[in-house]
């Protein structure tokens, strides 16, 4: 493994962990806001994105070695995209009282 390719995976590990730990800034978010409000927020469900992006940044640092074409990883991206634009819209909602 040549010195470019190590650099380019712990680059593309790194800011795939800064995605999950923004991810994790919305879990800790809607805890607080339950344990405030005392209104169900299914906070722990914003654990799956950021479990997501990090199995998507893992891959593609260790496996695909590429910043494109490992469909494995980009299916990780982007369920751990749309499940975090889903759950922030209803935090989003429930917080500013616009809860149905």
């Amino acid at each position: 493994m040549s010195w470019f390719h190590f650099t380019k995976g712990i680059l593309v590990a790194y800011s795939w962990v800064i995605a999950a730990l923004l991810s994790l800034t919305f879990f800790l978010i809607a805890r607080f806001y339950e344990e405030k409000a005392g209104q169900r927020s299914y906070y722990q469900l914003f654990l799956i994105p950021s479990l997501l992006f990090l199995v998507g940044g893992a891959r593609y640092a260790i496996i695909a070695g590429d910043l494109v074409g490992d469909v494995a990883g980009d299916i990780a991206f982007f369920l751990g995209g749309l499940s975090l634009s889903i759950l922030a819209y209803f935090l989003f909602n429930l917080m500013t009282g616009r809860q149905r």
